[in-house]
């Protein structure tokens, strides 16, 4: 019953939504986010903006995500042409409520965004022009007087101090709740979470002096808790953490950026093949807007550009690796949702031993699988993006020489086939951890886990053919991670081989203005001389899998109520996951939504795997 009431939640956000996407006219690409309804204010009248084709869209966080990207939102207005005339001189323009940034020179931007949603590229104003801010919109505007600003002197506009901050609590709740494993009857595996409570909070700060130097500094704090169904508390995280904080430099033609960042390629807004450079935090669920997903990363990064060429070069110290759950939580790869009944089995064995004094010890290679990892500055990476941006279209090609994200895990062949030929109620804690020490005395690691490297080469393109924007990106590499799964095996307990990969996405977006906003994406994933008889895993045809996407944002009449669907739907194996959502955000500062996460298929597919994790959640906001 609890699961047709998810369905039904899904049924009621998403039809809506549905009806009026062939209405009206169509306006500047927008998306509607996560925040608090701003008090509105009159805009000052701006001139006519030429329009800018089609970019990647990297609309601010929704709660626990962020808006940032490598496009340098915070480059000075857009690069004038070579062949276009010098405008007439402008007074530099006071900041207002709906404008985040200010400033005067002779700077210059890629101009793909705006930053204040106006659809209008305000660097056409002569030489006036802003800062456009890359902070997340995660609460009401707040405007400064003279004694918030970080100067002796704060008529001038030469230094500017901005500061945003939000909280949430999420509450969450398992519409299909199973009891703990029993590993023997004295012992219980980690069971799924049927309550979970999250507590987010997020500040940043951006200080800006003159039009050549910008520090940003951010922070984030979590706190989340599961109750099992023996109301056991089955997670506990505290993680406050340094998040996309850096120092910008920008010159005549150069811009500079050290510190965490977030560095987004690729034109698709969803599914787009080369967004490699960050890391993702995969431990809730995969029913997450991709902006919610990345890890800013320790970089340096420097664009060069001149009239419509540009050229970016990025240098990753320290490779960063996916953040993900090994037992504890719904979406740990070894917990109660994981891929096969056989690694659920393991899980639960390992989650039962690993306080045993005896057993225990005797686990730990297991254990060490969800440890952090020993990187170094031996594991630098570089990058580099060319691009050619024009009026009517856009053209990217990418290279990165870095590391898989995700780790390699790579189980000894005599524990893998034990675990896989045991039927998994006959599979003992005591069994295990025989298997496991005996391999020990013979001098054989029972896991090994490592971040091999990874050559990614890809190219993109954007243009706008009204009503629609269209955005293609392709990518090849020659050695990927790849997961090879007979029965009984999932990401842990398949053997890993490095195999060619290609993959291509085509996305399609339309937008009525700030109302209505759908992303449609199809992509299309094919992993290169798979072994016969084989299979790679996720992919039911063996060695390929095709996702479609859609992101659909509805605020009808610019209200207070904003209905939303985010979905992906796996073409080949008809799994799926998805997430309805309902926000009233009517105040300045507070906001309600009420959204659920639904997912189905069969073992081992895409959707398939997390199948009884569906959950209802209750999240209240507040912004500053």
């Amino acid at each position: 019953m609890a699961r047709w009431l998810a369905l039904t939640l899904a049924a009621l956000v998403a039809a809506p939504a549905a009806a009026v996407v062939t209405d009206g006219a169509v306006g500047e690409a927008r998306a509607q986010v996560w925040k608090p309804k701003k008090q509105r204010a009159k805009k000052k009248a701006k001139k006519p903006a030429k329009k800018r084709p089609a970019a990647k869209k990297k609309p601010p966080h929704v709660p626990g995500g962020t808006g940032d990207d490598d496009e340098d939102d915070d480059r000075l207005g857009s690069h004038r042409r070579a062949e276009e005339p010098e405008p007439e001189p402008e007074p530099e323009p006071e900041p207002d409520v709906e404008d985040d940034g200010g400033g005067g020179g002779d700077g210059g931007g890629d101009g793909n965004r705006d930053g204040d949603g106006d659809g209008e590229d305000d660097s056409s104003d002569g030489d006036s022009f802003r800062i456009d801010d890359d902070l997340d919109d995660v609460g009401a505007t707040v405007t400064f007087d003279a004694d918030d600003l970080a100067t002796d002197d704060a008529g001038s506009g030469n230094t500017r101090l901005e500061t945003k901050a939000l909280a949430f609590g999420r509450l969450g709740i398992d519409t299909i709740q199973d009891p703990p494993p029993n590993v023997s009857s004295t012992l219980a595996g980690s069971g799924e979470d049927i309550l979970g409570f999250r507590v987010h909070g997020r500040a940043e700060s951006v200080s800006r002096f003159g039009t050549r130097y910008k520090v940003k500094v951010a922070g984030r704090a979590d706190a989340e808790l599961g109750i099992d169904a023996d109301t056991q508390l089955g997670v506990e995280r505290y993680e406050a953490e340094i998040w996309d904080t850096y120092a910008d430099a920008y010159f005549s033609a150069l811009d500079v950026r050290f510190g965490k960042q977030i560095i987004a390629w690729g034109t698709a807004d969803l599914l787009s093949p080369n967004d490699v450079v960050n890391a993702r935090d995969l431990r809730r669920g995969i029913a997450v807007d991709p902006d919610e997903l990345r890890i800013p990363t320790l970089a340096l990064s420097a664009r060069a550009f001149t009239g419509p060429l540009s050229l970016q070069g990025v240098w990753i110290p320290v490779a960063p690796q996916n953040r993900f759950d090994l037992l504890d939580g719904d979406y740990a790869i070894l917990g109660p949702h994981a891929a096969t009944v056989t690694e659920r089995r393991v899980g639960a064995l390992v989650s039962a031993l690993a306080d045993d004094p005896m057993l225990g010890p005797t686990v730990s290679p297991i254990l060490g699988i969800g440890g952090d990892p020993d990187n170094g500055i031996d594991t630098g990476e570089l990058g580099a993006q060319g691009s050619i941006e024009t009026r009517r279209f856009d053209v990217h090609a990418y290279f990165l020489w870095g590391h898989e994200r995700t780790p390699r895990i790579a189980v000894a062949d005599e524990l893998r086939d034990f675990l896989i030929m045991t039927p998994p109620d006959m599979l003992t804690p005591e069994a295990l951890a025989e298997r496991v020490a005996l391999l020990a005395q013979q001098g054989v690691a029972a896991v090994t886990v490592d971040q091999p490297r990874r050559v990614h080469a890809g190219a993109a393109f954007a243009t706008r053919i009204e009503p629609l924007g269209i955005k293609l990106d392709a990518a090849w590499s020659p050695k990927v991670n790849t997961v090879l799964v007979v029965p009984g095996a999932g990401p842990v307990l398949g053997r890993p081989d490095q195999l060619a990969q290609a993959s291509a996405t085509l996305s399609l977006d339309y937008d009525r203005g700030t109302e209505l906003s759908v992303v449609v994406e199809a992509s299309h994933l094919r992993v290169l001389d798979v072994p016969e008889g084989e299979q790679v895993f996720q992919m039911t045809k063996g060695d390929q899998l095709t996702i479609v996407g859609t992101r659909v944002s509805w605020n009808p009449r610019s209200g207070p109520m904003t209905l939303t669907a985010l979905g992906f739907f796996d073409v080949d194996s008809g799994s799926y996951a998805a997430r309805p959502a309902l926000e009233l955000s009517g105040h300045d500062h507070w906001a309600l939504e009420i959204a659920a996460a639904i997912y189905g298929g069969g073992e081992g597919t895409f959707g398939g795997v997390y199948t009884d994790a569906d959950e209802v959640t209750l999240t209240v906001q507040y912004g500053l």
